[in-house]
């Protein structure tokens, strides 16, 4: 008696697990077309990335305006390109370092 109660209750734990795992399946196919579909376009686009464009330093005027955005304006016709402040800051200190380190004398060691 008490055997066929655990054999019943076992099928019906195989029969519950059984059905839990197809729904889990379902669920989660369903969340990965939908994450698919989401993304679609930036992942269609990601292809088709522009490549860099290249400048040369003698055709552009870089500046840093009071906010320490980063300009870079276009000698010949006065375009402008603003960026974020942080890239304005990155160059900033890299011209700084650079001017600095030429008015600097050189220093030996003993």
């Amino acid at each position: 008696m008490i055997n066929e109660k655990i054999q019943e209750i076992s099928e019906k734990l195989k029969k519950a697990l059984k059905v839990m795992f197809n729904y889990s399946l379902i669920i989660l196919g369903m969340s990965v077309f939908f994450t698919l579909g989401y993304y679609y376009k930036d992942l269609k686009s990601y292809a088709n990335r522009s490549k860099p464009k290249h400048i040369k330093r003698s055709e552009v005027t870089i500046a840093i305006d009071e906010k320490s955005n980063f300009m870079i304006i276009a000698n010949n016709d006065g375009t402008y390109t603003l960026m974020d402040d942080s890239i304005g800051r990155a160059i900033f200190d890299i011209y700084a370092k650079n001017i600095w380190s030429q008015h600097q004398p050189a220093v030996t060691t003993k």
